[in-house]
């Protein structure tokens, strides 16, 4: 509290992702007219930041979620935000631990807009957004995380970067998403969607076997999800010919599961047998041993 009232404009402390639980008559939810066109599949996911002035969060991703924040009391931030583009993210993976990452790649993004929020208003990100924020009056803000169908093809790239750029210390929370946005977009018989779902798969297929091979178990457990889903959404009946990677045919399910399927099957029966090595407790920034104190993000 008390950088609240004295921030330290050359290194502000603060806090991210506090996980809140509220009373009943208390609640963030997604408002209906969102509902309306993009829902929320399973919970969402309430938690809260406390940032002073001068605070500054640099470019990320929310993983493939959609979200919604709001300021609480006389907080006040500035949020810019760029659509999750190849070429964005490609210049957000040129060093993704990097701590300047605005400074660096800023000026070459394309597509971003700024908007000023307050405790007036909330403010929607879809799922691929990349974004910063600037705490211009500290305080609270609050916010919600959800996967939902209408945010599979971005959350498909966003995936894809987070694979690549190894963001996250334990995959598997990688993959439990990514599994509950296929799960999300298997909800109706929109068969445009579920052709989306097929070819981002096929995109993604190489990249995965070349991640997969040294799983930890617990990772492995959301990768049988990923396939028990895929497998569920092949046996649906098709008024359309399906196609994947550019193959249409009478034989779609035995091709997708031939080009597509069978060699992950095998990694993630191969990986079930394996015992996981001990890990290690490393600094996220300079890979020194910490004891499992870790690093606040």
């Amino acid at each position: 509290m008390w950088q609240l009232q004295h921030p330290d404009a050359h290194n502000p402390t603060y806090l991210m992702n506090a996980k809140l639980t509220l009373s009943d008559d208390l609640k963030m939810c997604v408002p209906k007219a969102i509902v309306r066109r993009r829902t929320p599949y399973k919970d969402v996911m309430f938690a809260a930041n406390l940032t002073p002035r001068h605070t500054v969060i640099d470019c990320h991703l929310d993983q493939s979620r959609d979200g919604i924040i709001q300021c609480v009391g006389s907080s006040k931030k500035v949020v810019i935000m760029w659509p999750a583009t190849d070429g964005n993210l490609e210049l957000l993976q040129e060093d993704p631990t990097h701590s300047m990452k605005f400074a660096r790649i800023g000026n070459r993004m394309k597509g971003g807009i700024i908007v000023s929020i307050d405790s007036r208003v909330g403010l929607e990100m879809c799922t691929g957004t990349i974004h910063m924020t600037i705490t211009m009056e500290g305080g609270p803000l609050v916010g919600i995380n959800y996967v939902s169908a209408e945010g599979h093809c971005a959350g498909a790239r966003c995936f894809r970067y987070e694979m690549i750029a190894r963001l996250e210390r334990d995959s598997s929370t990688i993959f439990t998403i990514y599994a509950d946005q296929l799960e999300a977009s298997l909800e109706g018989n929109n068969q445009v969607r579920h052709q989306s779902v097929l070819q981002d798969w096929a995109i993604n297929y190489s990249l995965l076997i070349m991640m997969c091979r040294n799983l930890p178990k617990s990772t492995v457990n959301e990768l049988r999800r990923v396939v028990r889903t895929l497998r569920n959404l092949l046996k649906r009946p098709w008024p359309l010919k399906m196609s994947c990677c550019g193959y249409v045919g009478d034989q779609f399910e035995q091709h997708f599961e031939d080009a597509h399927m069978k060699d992950l099957e095998l990694l993630i029966e191969g990986a079930g047998k394996r015992k996981d090595r001990p890990k290690r407790n490393l600094d996220v920034v300079g890979g020194r041993e910490t004891g499992g104190q870790g690093a606040m993000k």
